[in-house]
């Protein structure tokens, strides 16, 4: 795509934030949306139970597949048409999605739209070239707290939706939103080339996302085809393959698609930091609503609505914002190993105090807390150390990372806590009995454990990278 750059001279740090904090906000508050409102979704297609999950994973499959590509792709060539490409194809999606009448054309809106997992990461890469070295982390921190007023935001108007309206405004309004954004982006965002023109790794891009589609396609497909089927081992040895080849390719490739030889163990730990919130919080937000909806006779439910199911996960969003934009000041007084490992810690205590949760909303609303302060604080600081640690032109491409590693953890989180209920059912119902959730709390819990362990091996500040091409304005 290509487009003239903006006649400005110079470019313009709030608006360029705006703009960008705007996108990130409204395109995962869509993502949000989706969960809540799929009953009226599949009624409206007239989708089975089972092909009517497409709609999610449609876009979890295409925005882990395209993130790396993206990342790569702004670390090399002008951001600013790489941005207004990837808004107009999430439109594309989204209006396709909306006037969609079965479900082959709403998965194809869906696959669409998945491009825009890759906005925080490109938005993060335009915010290393346009803002002043001393804000970029704030301003990332912007970025995640917009991604978590998302939750919020969806939460309200899918609730209003489903209560007044039809399946399309799901889209519809989103679409409005992402149609003047655009708009406003081609007029604010300038111009962001990269000081060293390098080339893209496509034979490693192929390999990386084959291999993410293998693995993530059987994931999502096990609970359905069992996790000792054939076509679901076959798959995950294929993607184990693809993985390993795709790393061995990238050691020896001049310029690779990810430089995994970038950051040393700051970025070791913030990929391990992305992807046990994307396993934990996941895990928990497949759970809580099982448990507000379940029936009292189950000895855990609470026998509520979806509204109260929102009251209880939108604390979780408000603090999550307020976390996002404190820590910056936060690592400047603690440094930011400390940040990690306290983000770390409430990680591990969102899901292990579901272990208590029998019957006591209160320590649901606890856990949505806690989530949201350790996806606040771990998502910023965990692009901080990006930020910090790697060369500008790789910012882009090593923030996709961290995106993809959130999705593949994500995955794993719902799809294997849905199958532990699944085969853990109260005798006589289809409805999951109180050990099933306990097993996917300990799990949740041991693997959150992960991030404190990484964590603890930081220095206590963030090393700079030894080079950068970056120029602040």
């Amino acid at each position: 795509m290509s487009t003239p750059a903006p006649t400005s001279s110079a470019p313009r740090p709030v608006p360029i934030l705006i703009v960008l904090a705007s996108a990130v906000l409204i395109y995962t508050m869509l993502e949000t949306m989706l969960t809540p409102a799929l009953p009226l979704i599949q009624h409206g297609v007239g989708a089975s139970a089972v092909s009517i999950t497409w709609v999610l994973t449609g876009v979890l499959l295409s925005g882990t597949v395209c993130t790396p590509l993206v990342g790569r792709l702004a670390d090399t060539h002008d951001k600013r048409p790489i941005l207004l490409s990837v808004l107009v194809i999430v439109c594309a999606g989204t209006l396709l999605s909306a006037v969609a009448g079965t479900i082959f054309w709403l998965a194809v809106g869906q696959v669409l739209q998945g491009a825009g997992l890759g906005l925080v990461s490109l938005g993060l890469g335009i915010l290393r070239d346009t803002q002043r070295k001393e804000v970029v982390k704030r301003a990332s921190g912007a970025l995640v707290g917009a991604s978590a007023a998302s939750v919020i935001l969806g939460l309200i108007i899918t609730g209003i939706i489903v209560a007044h309206l039809r399946y399309n405004w799901v889209f519809l309004i989103p679409l409005a939103l992402l149609v003047i954004i655009t708009a406003t982006a081609w007029k604010v965002i300038p111009s962001c080339p990269p000081s060293n023109r390098g080339k893209v790794d496509w034979t490693g891009a192929a390999l990386l996302a084959c291999g993410l589609f293998a693995l993530l396609f059987g994931v999502s497909e096990a609970p359905s085809w069992g996790w000792t089927a054939p076509g679901f081992i076959v798959l995950e040895v294929l993607a184990v393959l693809l993985i390993i080849t795709f790393l061995v390719v990238e050691r020896r490739t001049e310029e690779p698609l990810i430089d995994l030889r970038l950051g040393g163990r700051a970025v070791v730990a913030a990929c391990t930091m992305t992807f046990v919130i994307g396993y934990a919080t996941t895990a928990s937000f497949v759970i809580i609503p099982l448990i507000v909806a379940a029936p009292a006779m189950t000895g855990y439910g609470l026998a509520a609505t979806a509204s109260v199911t929102g009251m209880i996960l939108i604390p979780g969003g408000v603090i999550g914002v307020v976390a996002a934009a404190l820590t910056s000041r936060i690592e400047r007084a603690v440094g930011s190993r400390a940040v990690m490992v306290v983000a770390s810690v409430v990680t591990v205590a969102s899901v292990a105090i579901m272990l208590l949760a029998s019957h006591q909303p209160a320590i649901l609303v606890t856990s949505s807390l806690l989530g949201g302060l350790g996806i606040g604080l771990g998502m910023t600081q965990a692009m901080n150390l990006v930020v910090a640690v790697v060369p500008a032109d790789r910012v882009a491409s090593v923030g996709g990372l961290l995106y993809v590693l959130r999705s593949v953890g994500g995955t794993l989180g719902g799809q294997i806590s849905g199958s532990i209920l699944a085969i853990s059912l109260i005798r006589g119902t289809t409805l999951p009995n109180w050990s099933g959730f306990t097993s996917t709390f300990w799990i949740g819990s041991v693997v959150a454990l992960a991030a404190i362990g990484v964590s603890l091996a930081l220095p206590s500040r963030a090393v700079p990278a030894a080079s950068t091409t970056a120029s602040f304005v």
